[in-house]
């Protein structure tokens, strides 16, 4: 049963070529919920490549091999201690939304 599960998933697997280019994407990690204060990760130029290759096995079967290659060009690290003031509307949400979750009242969000 293990052995046709796994030759049922073999044949019915997808395979996808990457071919990504992101410009200065950014990854914010905040403190908490409600604090200001975050790490910033700017990952500058972020590309993703991968090949698929065909190798053959023992077996009459050619295994799959997906080889992926990331690059990251210009990664900054900072600290910001104002982040959420950057996006004020953004910070009166999320608070009024977590007043909302602990204390049980109607979130009026407008």
């Amino acid at each position: 049963m293990a052995i046709s599960a796994v030759r049922d998933a073999y044949k019915t697997e997808k395979k996808i070529l990457l071919d990504v280019k992101l410009d200065s994407p950014q990854l914010i990690f905040v403190k908490s919920s409600l604090s200001p204060e975050a790490l910033v990760l700017d990952l500058g130029n972020l590309i993703v490549k991968n090949k698929l290759e065909g190798v053959p096995t023992s077996t009459s079967r050619t295994a799959v091999l997906d080889g992926m290659d990331v690059m990251l060009e210009g990664l900054c690290v900072s600290r910001c201690a104002k982040v959420l003031l950057l996006c004020r509307r953004l910070y009166s949400i999320a608070h009024d939304f977590m007043e909302f979750i602990y204390s049980g009242q109607g979130y009026n969000g407008q």
